[in-house]
């Protein structure tokens, strides 16, 4: 019910400022990047014949490639960084789906 909405939000908010107020740790890096890794090996497994597509160039000299090279090479302090500019509680919207 709307009981468990609001414990939910506030636990979703709490993780947000504790993203923007402390760097996470090379375990929780290195678990963030195996998550990483198994979902882009396994969209080329799904694919079949669209894996190529995957790395069609976006734009001039940039690929999907790239973005996850940027994933693999971040540290603590820029995943702090970008929480501090983007995951803020007062910024955030919160859907929910129900089945009917």
């Amino acid at each position: 019910g709307a009981n468990n909405l609001e414990k939910t939000i506030k636990i979703i908010d709490e993780e947000l400022i504790d993203l923007a107020e402390k760097n996470p740790t090379d375990l929780e890096l290195d678990e963030a990047r195996k998550c990483i890794a198994i979902e882009l090996f396994s969209s080329f497994y799904d694919a079949g014949d669209k894996a190529d597509a995957r790395f069609l160039k976006l734009k001039e000299g940039y690929n999907s490639l790239d973005i996850y090279k940027q994933f693999f090479k971040a540290t603590g302090k820029d995943v702090q960084r970008v929480a501090k500019k983007y995951l803020q509680p007062e910024k955030s919207i919160v859907s929910i789906a129900k089945s009917e």
